[in-house]
């Protein structure tokens, strides 16, 4: 039995209820430090303070060992925990610069204050994360609660009146909600307790590819238990009916076999992955047959107005995204700010739009901190998995490097991983624990 660091324990506390906090929107009200501003107001935001405090008034555990890790591994380890840095400080001097820091200085400084809390968090991860069975095991933890209510929330067809944990009210009869259009029929997305089924989908992604990794578990209970979550994660995301999650679960799950390949030789792990094939095979089949017209609008068929509306309007924030680097392409507009900087594209225009952010972290990065912010992102996306790779291979290693190649694919079509700071949290934080020991 090893003994507890108390060195790390308020610092792993933080991180077990940030991570558990995940699929939670549920707001505090105002803080009297931050009063301003909005990344403060939410739950999630306490215990990431209780992480980075902690790990700060501890002395720092793990970091020396982050400085002195030796090999190409320890190498690209920190590069990554030093672009990072970079780009959180790039990120916060944005501020000085941004878009809209006369008329709102508090639209950049939110921003900025979230991003930078999120990398500290996520060197915090890297340095003295709790073991990664603790941590695979809160995330599965979350999914056994959360995919039941975004189940509930579609078979309803709306919310289930819990505003005590911050569930937003929605039906279909509802305007202004995320809804499906399909032969006169109309779906409501369920948004499980979140702001919009797309995040609520990316919170599924996260305990989906976390809960896979325990199919490969050596204890023969914990294994089908996985087998079970697996499928109940995946009957959640086909539910949501988020092309972007689609896409993540798809690039996560190829990059998690690969990992696991060796383990596929297994004799005590056929049940368990055959229990998983069959159940996504009929949970599918079931999807198909009983949401056929939704899916082939969300495919593209037909003329659906929402469908076509959806993609017309990122094809027009995708061209404002592409105006705006090649106006500001060393500085960019400031983080944050692009919605409002398309808000004044769209003035000069017919557009029936209001400023947002174009669903492309990528071009989002660039756009808002310009060419230095989008390669310091890229650089230490590259670190991290050259990081990471290098590692010992084992299940929750290989869960949480799934994990960031899922966000950085769903990235491609949608704004979350980089503006949200639940997910924020997710993408950056299992980076980190994908590299640590």
């Amino acid at each position: 039995m090893t003994s507890i660091d108390w060195r790390r324990l308020p610092a792993q506390t933080g991180i077990v209820l940030s991570l558990a906090l995940i699929p939670i929107w549920l707001r505090i009200g105002q803080t009297p430090v931050f009063a301003p501003l909005y990344a403060t107001r939410f739950l999630i935001f306490l215990p990431i303070l209780l992480t980075i405090f902690g790990w700060l008034l501890m002395g720092l555990p793990g970091f020396h060992a982050l400085l002195k890790a030796k090999g190409r591994g320890g190498q690209a380890r920190r590069a990554w925990a030093l672009l990072l840095l970079l780009l959180a400080a790039w990120a916060a001097f944005s501020t000085e610069w941004a878009f809209i820091r006369w008329r709102d200085p508090h639209v950049a400084a939110t921003s900025a204050l979230q991003f930078c809390v999120v990398a500290l968090f996520a060197i915090v991860m890297v340095c003295c994360a709790p073991p990664k069975r603790v941590i695979a095991g809160v995330l599965a933890v979350t999914l056994a609660w959360h995919a039941p209510l975004v189940i509930a929330q579609a078979l309803s067809g709306g919310s289930l009146g819990l505003t005590a944990l911050g569930e937003f009210a929605f039906n279909a009869q509802m305007t202004g909600i995320s809804l499906l259009r399909a032969d006169g029929a109309v779906f409501a997305r369920p948004y499980g307790l979140l702001p919009h089924p797309n995040v609520a989908a990316g919170a599924l992604l996260v305990g989906t590819l976390a809960s896979a990794s325990l199919v490969f578990a050596e204890r023969r209970v914990v294994r089908l238990i996985g087998a079970m979550l697996l499928i109940a994660g995946f009957s959640a995301l086909l539910l949501t009916f988020s092309r972007g999650a689609w896409l993540g679960l798809a690039v996560g799950g190829l990059v998690g076999l690969l990992m696991l390949l060796p383990q596929m030789r297994r004799r005590d792990i056929r049940l368990p992955l055959a229990v998983s094939l069959i159940g996504v095979i009929v949970v599918t089949g079931w999807w198909l047959n009983a949401y056929r017209p939704f899916v082939l609008a969300r495919a593209g068929e037909g003329q659906e107005s929402v469908e076509l509306r959806s993609v017309a309007d990122r094809i027009v924030f995708t061209d404002f995204a592409l105006r705006s680097i090649a106006e500001r392409p060393i500085l960019g507009v400031g983080i944050g700010n692009f919605p409002w900087r398309s808000s004044f594209y769209i003035a000069q225009t017919f557009y029936d739009l209001r400023g947002d952010n174009v669903h492309h972290i990528y071009l989002l990065a660039w756009a808002e901190l310009g060419t230095p912010g989008v390669l310091l992102l890229i650089g230490a996306l590259i670190a991290a998995f050259i990081s990471g790779l290098r590692r010992p291979r084992t299940l929750e290693r290989a869960a949480f490097l799934a994990v960031t190649a899922a966000f950085a694919a769903v990235g491609w079509v949608d704004h979350y991983p980089w503006t949200i700071l639940h997910m924020q949290v997710a993408w950056w934080g299992l980076m980190a624990a994908a590299q640590g020991n």
